[in-house]
């Protein structure tokens, strides 16, 4: 019986890998019988309308999710890079900041300390400022020394507040520099930007040192100005990006939606194969029956779908598992049968073995049956017997 039984199991896995096979079998025939309907160059194909239409709508259905998919992977990415790259830009384009306006400064501090009617026209406003908040500052620094011969001298108590007056002193001269730098700088920028620079150099008056100057704030003015473009077109292509994953319904969760198309992608495959199972099936009945037996008309001579044109061998491959599967079916019934008969042989062995138990117990049973029978007519005799006794004394007594 266990021999059996694993024989049986046995012949179960390979029914199911068979079957199995049929099924990869129908699929990739019907997508050879789609694939071929769609060709006007591939005559003899012949599918209903409206499975073919369902077909293709699909594939167009399955083809678009699957670019959208890949356009919103695309997008994503990009955005991700082109934030990382703004990050780095902004890095960039503070640091590129601040090395222009201490250029600025340094150019402004040039002219101050070499300014003469050449440079007027452009400089004027900052020389006349400066100069106002140079005074000012050389008004602080001179408080400032006074205020630190005066911690020299001064005892502990003294100290400590003469050290608050040095700290609020050397914050307003901090202060007071940084003004003077902003207008050196603001200067500067006037001169540079209002083409000043270019008149002093064509007229030969501009100095070597402030020409030196000049050139190295245009450099850095051109590196600012390519920062300032490819910022822009940053700009641009995130745009775009927002764009393609607005179109695709992928603004708020990308992750979400490709899910969503995912799982559309998942039914719609779903769907053609069941399209191309059946598509396939219909296709081969035509030829043969469900065990795989060529039907009338087809040409025995080669193959045994000779008529079937180019799908012969196809169809071959099909006869031939539905066959093995019909041969596996009868296999299975087959072993079955016989342990069904084995199990009815052992049912009816166990019964007969009853009914010979009970026929046993039958016999022993009218046995005794009998033996009671004799001690309840001994039983009786006897009961008569005392009755009479009884009687004869009641009768002594009366």
């Amino acid at each position: 019986m266990d021999a059996q039984r694993k024989a049986l199991q046995a012949l179960t896995v390979s029914l199911d890998e068979r079957r199995q096979e049929l099924q990869d079998s129908y699929r990739n025939f019907g997508e050879s019988l789609f694939s071929d309907s769609a060709n006007p160059s591939v005559p003899g194909v012949s599918l209903s309308q409206e499975r073919s239409d369902s077909w293709r709508e699909l594939m167009s259905a399955r083809e678009r999710d699957a670019t959208a998919i890949l356009d919103i992977r695309t997008a994503v990415t990009r955005r991700k890079e082109i934030e990382q790259f703004k990050r780095e830009l902004a890095s960039t384009s503070d640091a590129l900041e601040e090395e222009y306006s201490e250029r600025l400064a340094e150019a402004g501090k040039l002219i101050y300390e070499n300014y003469g009617e050449d440079y007027a026209p452009w400089f004027s406003e900052a020389y006349e400022k400066a100069s106002v908040e140079g005074a000012a500052l050389i008004g602080l620094e001179r408080r400032k020394e006074a205020l630190r011969k005066e911690l020299e001298e001064t005892g502990f108590l003294g100290k400590l507040v003469s050290q608050l007056r040095m700290n609020g002193l050397e914050a307003n001269v901090r202060r007071q520099h940084e003004r003077i730098t902003e207008i050196l700088a603001g200067g500067a920028r006037s001169l540079l930007e209002g083409g000043g620079a270019e008149a002093l150099s064509e007229s030969g008056k501009l100095e070597e040192a402030l020409s030196a100057a000049v050139a190295t704030l245009r450099e850095t003015g051109e590196r600012k100005l390519a920062l300032e473009e490819r910022a822009r077109s940053t700009e641009s292509e995130l745009a775009a990006s927002a764009k393609t994953l607005a179109e695709h319904g992928a603004e708020g969760n990308p992750h979400r939606r490709i899910e969503e198309l995912n799982a559309r992608i998942r039914d719609a495959d779903r769907r053609i194969e069941t399209l191309c199972v059946l598509a396939a099936r219909d296709y081969c009945d035509r030829f043969m029956d469900e065990s795989g037996i060529p039907l009338a008309g087809s040409v025995p001579e080669g193959s045994r779908f000779g008529d079937a044109g180019a799908y012969a061998r196809q169809l071959e491959d099909i006869s031939a598992l539905r066959d093995e599967i019909g041969g596996i079916r009868r296999s299975i019934d087959s072993l079955e049968t016989a342990m069904k008969i084995d199990s009815l042989e052992r049912s009816m062995q166990a019964l007969r073995k009853n009914v010979a138990d009970c026929e046993r117990k039958i016999a022993g049973l009218e046995t005794q049956a009998a033996s009671m029978r004799e001690a309840i007519a001994s039983a009786a005799a006897e009961r008569d017997e005392l009755i009479a006794r009884k009687a004869a004394l009641d009768k002594t007594m009366a």
